[in-house]
């Protein structure tokens, strides 16, 4: 098989057009080489090239925000390819935490800076790459995704209680890392000596601009995290715990993969802070469009994750129900500012028709939301 004959990785609209450029030069100039690699270091043992792959055996999968991702589908050589500007090393050492807690998650085999092949000149920029364990599904295919199996096949109370547990687990693996985002956007990290710190950065212009809170009670909310008893050390944070993130290896006895994490070091109480502000938002909406007739329900809104059963999971995996509720809500007040924004970026690409009200619905209810969490931080 020929390099142009491998798909490139999807794009969605949201994503800039760099995304796609970068897709192309690392299919191109990376890929090949790096499986070479692979077969050198004795992590595919059959395949040494592209040459020894047929058009069938590669599936071309995302890989985020600046990234590119492959399922190579040879029989006994399943393998993922994920090649990413940065992130590829931290996301293998977030995984083979997890692993170490007993999270369900892919293998790490091997992860670096990928080779390249230029005919002319040198790579301008460096490339990361990182080969994992290719996930099979119950059909001995590729493993699906909650968000894309059909949900008649999966009890939402069993997923929601696995998915729970699995979450107990992630938010047990601490690190002694600076808290904030080891992210894989090409950015410098963002990342600080206590989580405040972290969380007060998202408490300034632009970030509260959209939100009609004044600048005086914005102050108020910074000094209230002061006095919050936040953890000294963190955790490995997942960071998008959700139904796109968890894959169905087998559905009886049902057993879920975790995958994608957003490589942040956090407060555990951010992970558990997002499953709240989730199933507040869904039940928020639902009630805002039950007398205004039918409309486009965004992907995450067609969860088959029951909320509330995943919580009980979660809170009985730890053996407490114990929560301070200032520190879960001041968690949650910087997730639904951070979702508020990516929303707003999300609105500047091209869309779905029919998606605008349900957008706009989901902006309306997540500036309530952080309008009544500011008036609950500054009242006590």
């Amino acid at each position: 098989m020929h390099i142009e004959q491998i798909p490139l990785p999807p794009i969605s609209p949201n994503l800039p057009p760099a995304t796609q450029k970068l897709r192309q030069i690392v299919r191109d100039h990376y890929l090949d080489p790096t499986i070479k690699y692979l077969h050198k270091i004795n992590v595919l043992k059959n395949v040494r090239s592209i040459a020894d792959i047929s058009t069938t055996e590669i599936v071309a999968l995302g890989g985020g925000y600046m990234g590119a991702s492959w399922w190579l589908d040879v029989p006994g050589e399943e393998i993922v390819l994920k090649f990413q500007r940065r992130g590829c090393d931290e996301e293998a050492e977030w995984l083979r935490v997890y692993r170490e807690h007993g999270v369900n998650v892919p293998e790490v085999k091997a992860v670096g800076e990928a080779p390249a092949q230029f005919f002319l000149g040198k790579p301008k920029n460096k490339i990361k790459f990182l080969a994992m364990e290719a996930v099979k599904g119950p059909n001995n295919k590729r493993a699906m995704t909650a968000r894309e199996i059909d949900a008649s096949l999966i009890p939402s109370k069993k997923i929601s209680e696995n998915m729970g547990s699995q979450l107990a687990k992630i938010l047990k693996c601490t690190s002694k890392k600076k808290f904030g985002n080891y992210n894989n956007t090409g950015e410098e990290d963002h990342v600080f000596s206590t989580w405040s710190e972290y969380l007060k950065t998202y408490l300034i212009p632009p970030h509260t601009k959209p939100f009609a809170v004044s600048d005086a009670k914005w102050i108020k909310v910074i000094r209230k995290l002061d006095m919050i008893n936040f953890p000294d050390e963190g955790v490995y944070g997942h960071g998008d715990f959700s139904f796109h993130n968890v894959l169905v290896r087998t559905l009886d006895p049902l057993n879920i993969v975790i995958i994608d994490p957003s490589l942040v070091i956090e407060d555990p109480y951010f992970d558990l802070s997002k499953q709240f502000s989730f199933d507040k938002l869904r039940q928020a909406k639902r009630a805002a469009f039950s007398e205004g007739g039918n409309y486009i329900a965004e992907w995450w809104e067609q969860s088959p994750i029951d909320i509330p059963s995943l919580l009980d999971a979660y809170f009985k995996a730890v053996g407490s129900t114990e929560i301070d509720l200032t520190r879960l809500q001041a968690n949650q007040l910087i997730y639904e500012i951070q979702a508020y924004n990516g929303r707003m970026e999300f609105l500047k690409g091209p869309r779905a028709p029919g998606h605008e009200k349900s957008i706009e619905s989901d902006l309306k209810v997540r500036r309530d939301s952080i309008k009544n969490i500011v008036q609950q931080l500054t009242d006590t």
